[in-house]
């Protein structure tokens, strides 16, 4: 009887891995595309919460390269949980892939202007500044050298003379800063007459945030 007893247990421990081994690796996939397509699946099937830990999985192999879509749908999954600050940061990152599809893209943004209608009312989207241009920065006329490029040394005052003091009286010399001209190169804009300075409209970014109205539905 040991014999035969040994093989059947053998035999149903080689079938419950048959059986369980394609959930994980189906058609020679890894377990991370087996486990990306299975939460996409579920996000696409309307069953987050399911999705949600399925992605949890995927997420916790170390050193897994995940697919770009995986970002999105996560951020999907997020949202329809209700969880905004989890959604946003899945959207963020998904829309800084460079192989990224366009159109999930616009999906992606077009769901965190949803996020902000539901939790603020309104929804916030980038305009080019006109300030600047959208460039961020701004070519403006020196102020300290009023654009001339040159300034007074500060040295001798523009006097080109250097003086110093010793117990015999003052001692004038020529200006070692500036050579005796009485003018240097602005500090500042250093002689170019103009400085390139950072837009105050938009701080630098080169766009505004503007305000969009929600609309029912």
């Amino acid at each position: 009887m040991r014999p035969l007893f040994s093989t059947l247990f053998l035999f149903i421990g080689i079938c419950a891995i048959s059986i369980s081994t394609p959930v994980f690796a189906d058609k020679g996939d890894s377990v991370v595309t087996a486990l990306n397509q299975k939460a996409i699946a579920l996000c696409q099937g309307k069953k987050y919460g399911d999705a949600e830990k399925t992605f949890g999985q995927l997420f916790q192999i170390k050193g897994a390269v995940l697919p770009d879509e995986a970002a999105f749908y996560y951020g999907v999954t997020s949202f329809y949980l209700k969880k905004y600050k989890q959604a946003r940061k899945a959207f963020n990152r998904f829309e800084t892939l460079a192989q990224a599809s366009d159109s999930l893209k616009k999906e992606s943004l077009e769901y965190r202007l949803d996020m902000d209608c539901y939790e603020k009312g309104y929804f916030e989207y980038p305009e080019p500044c006109l300030n600047c241009e959208g460039k961020g920065h701004l070519v403006q006329t020196c102020q300290t050298c009023k654009g001339n490029g040159r300034q007074y040394c500060p040295v001798c005052s523009g006097t080109g003379v250097a003086v110093s003091k010793s117990s015999f009286g003052d001692n004038y010399s020529t200006c070692n800063r500036c050579t005796g001209k009485g003018v240097i190169d602005c500090l500042t804009c250093k002689g170019t007459g103009h400085v390139d300075q950072s837009c105050a409209v938009c701080k630098g970014k080169g766009v505004i945030m503007m305000k969009g109205i929600c609309k029912d539905e």
